[in-house]
């Protein structure tokens, strides 16, 4: 038998079987999570996509009216080479993606990622040096070697504390990560985790008074917008606890005062 895409579990392998659609699955495409060493940063490809949805269709119109011609599923990618916007005026978020075959993917599933890769930083001080995922996705292994458990899957643009740096038994060069909710340590390709700077992380504004600083979010609309006195500085949409049957949201409304700030910390499960 068939062995399921990864990301696929074998029910859902099974089922999809069953009902005929296999063949409308795209070539299997997820990211290699192993990279191998380089000499120095590469530069980022185009912009890609990670499915994020347990199944995902492409249609051939941007619009879940259209004709399903594709099957994505959970961190696959896609390259995504332009956008659209589903006439349908009473969709919350209109947007899709244009895929190279001219299909279209609903953008609300789909995480825009990149590329790059990164030379090996090995001086890292002892309290540590913060940085980012780089890449579509890469695995964190218990220890610096590919065929070790895997701990965790890391995706892109998340950050993590960097605590040293190691050889693998690959030949590869690998980081050890801090988990400061669990204090676990795992490993992952430094090639796929960007070493942030010092500039990127100093204070936005130093010399605007904090009190007058803000940041405004409108659970309604789901966006964010901040604000230094009454210029807007940022704005984003946001993602925020869910709405209870009573119409509130889980997110309590209020006026709050920042005592504490960090520039990363993981956070799951209360």
């Amino acid at each position: 038998m068939k062995t399921p895409p990864r990301g696929l579990s074998r029910r859902d392998f099974l089922k999809l079987s069953g009902l005929g659609l296999l063949g409308l699955f795209v070539p299997a495409r997820p990211f290699s999570h192993l990279a191998a060493p380089i000499a120095g940063a590469q530069t980022p490809s185009a912009q890609q996509g990670r499915v994020c949805a347990r199944f995902l269709w492409a249609y051939d119109s941007p619009s879940e009216k259209g004709k399903r011609v594709k099957l994505y599923w959970r961190d696959l990618l896609v390259d995504i080479v332009g956008s659209a916007v589903d006439e349908d005026a009473a969709n919350y978020n209109r947007v899709w993606y244009e895929l190279p075959d001219e299909s279209y993917i609903y953008s609300g599933w789909v995480q825009p990622v990149r590329t790059t890769l990164n030379p090996t930083i090995t001086n890292i001080p002892i309290e540590g040096l913060l940085a980012e995922i780089s890449v579509p996705f890469t695995d964190a292994y218990e220890s610096p070697d590919p065929s070790s458990k895997v701990k965790q899957r890391l995706y892109f643009e998340t950050t993590h504390w960097v605590t040293a740096s190691a050889p693998g038994a690959d030949g590869v060069a690998w980081y050890k990560l801090l988990d400061d909710k669990t204090n676990e340590f795992y490993f992952a390709p430094a090639a796929h985790v960007r070493i942030l700077s010092a500039e990127e992380l100093s204070p936005l504004s130093p010399d605007f008074p904090a009190k007058d600083k803000r940041i405004e979010v409108h659970l309604d609309q789901q966006f964010v917008s901040a604000y230094e006195g009454t210029r807007l500085v940022f704005a984003a949409l946001a993602a925020t606890g869910a709405v209870l049957r009573s119409g509130k949201y889980t997110t309590p409304d209020g006026t709050f005062s920042t005592y504490l700030k960090r520039a990363s910390r993981h956070m799951a499960a209360g």
